[in-house]
């Protein structure tokens, strides 16, 4: 495994930010890349290099700030108006979905996939 990628969803913002600094620790020692999903200021704050955004996080998300401390950049879409938004940022990925129905989290999207 190569790649790790951190989701915590409502949790306390210093239990996220321990979880955070002990990925980051546990990656750095097994030479993973570590994504943190959602929490950019305590990813920029940890020090870590890769962010994972969906499409509202966006809104509240410093890119530039991001971008100044070398923090690479991932960003959901689920159609192509949230595809065009993303790319105006220029992402270093965009993730497309769902392309396939899920189990692992409620959502009113419908798959896109057959």
């Amino acid at each position: 495994m190569r790649l790790v990628q951190l989701r915590i969803k409502e949790q306390p913002q210093e239990r996220v930010r321990g979880e955070i600094r002990e990925a980051r620790a546990c990656c750095a020692a097994a030479a993973m890349q570590l994504i943190v999903n959602d929490h950019w200021q305590l990813a920029l704050e940890a020090g870590c290099d890769f962010v994972h955004l969906g499409q509202g996080d966006l809104d509240g998300a410093d890119v530039i700030a991001l971008r100044r401390a070398g923090v690479r950049l991932g960003v959901s879409t689920h159609d192509e108006g949230e595809l065009s938004r993303a790319l105006a940022l220029q992402p270093d990925y965009v993730a497309l979905g769902p392309i396939y129905p899920t189990l692992l989290k409620a959502t009113a999207l419908a798959a896109a996939g057959s």
